[in-house]
């Protein structure tokens, strides 16, 4: 088969652009799902036979009821090879029967794939499957353990639909342990609970709001230059402009400046004055008093 630059077809009219195979012949697929049905040429995975009535023994593993582990989403053929076991999937009680995603190659499927000695079991984990699972059979009191993790892989879409609210970074719909990358923009309904938070550019489309619970402190460059409490600011005010801002408003202070303009006639004793008004001032007083 050869595909180039084209999404793959067949002639039952299926097309996928999800569907890539690249130069190296690694596949990439929203998800593969392995039809047994009455098929009896399917690859194997695991091929299961018995010694007598006390063990089972799954190929390649040569200890008699080993455990495996299997992944959610994923799909595992069993070949049945027993001469006195027959072979079922329980919970972990170990007696209620787990048949969700079974097939065999008789063409049964659910709860009547079980209790097989012979033919092709194909088995879709599905997503819910638990974490604990046993192979055996219980008349003989036989078993084995089933790991069932989480599926490794890739995906175009994921969507979460459990309403899960998140308290910890251990809690929520969607807990990951690691690590995460996010090439794109992310879109946020509630609100952001981290420990340190590292951005080059901090950006709102309407107001932005900070609030903490004692003080808010600014370090730049590990030196912390201020901070901001309930009683003000004291982070030194250095090259700035102040608009339309009174200082000294309930208590008296002190500036020092360059140089300084003053546009009005001073009214009370507390006011600065205009060093035109007091030299006009102090000349009209001069000739007055003859000075």
């Amino acid at each position: 088969m050869t595909i180039i630059n084209s999404p793959l077809n067949s002639s039952f009219g299926f097309s996928s652009p999800n569907f890539s195979v690249d130069a190296l012949g690694n596949i990439v697929a929203r998800s593969i799902t392995q039809s047994e049905g009455t098929d009896s040429s399917a690859p194997v995975d695991f091929l299961i036979t018995d010694q007598g009535s006390n063990s089972f023994f799954i190929a390649p593993n040569t200890s008699p009821n080993p455990e495996f582990t299997v992944f959610r989403s994923s799909t595992y053929t069993f070949e049945l090879d027993l001469d006195v076991l027959v072979f079922n999937i329980y919970l972990e009680d170990q007696s209620t029967p787990f048949f969700q995603g079974l097939k065999h190659s008789d063409g049964s499927s659910g709860q009547a794939a079980l209790n097989k000695q012979s033919g092709k079991l194909s088995w879709q984990i599905p997503i819910n499957a638990p974490d604990i699972l046993y192979y055996g059979n219980q008349s003989s009191n036989v078993f084995g353990l089933i790991n069932v993790g989480d599926p490794v892989g890739q995906f175009s879409i994921v969507s979460i639909t459990q309403a899960v609210e998140s308290t910890s970074s251990s809690t929520g719909s969607l807990v990951i342990a690691g690590g995460l990358g996010v090439a794109g923009n992310i879109n946020i309904g509630g609100s952001i609970v981290a420990d340190q938070l590292l951005s080059a550019e901090l950006t709102a489309l309407t107001s932005l709001a900070f609030n903490a619970g004692t003080e808010i402190v600014i370090t730049i460059d590990d030196i912390e230059t201020g901070t901001i409490t309930a009683a003000g600011l004291t982070m030194p005010i250095i090259s700035t402009n102040i608009d339309d801002t009174i200082i000294g408003n309930t208590t008296p202070s002190t500036a020092t400046f360059i140089s300084a303009s003053i546009t009005e006639l001073p009214t009370t004793n507390n006011n600065l004055t205009s060093k035109i008004y007091v030299d006009s001032t102090a000349t009209a007083l001069a000739i007055a008093f003859g000075i």
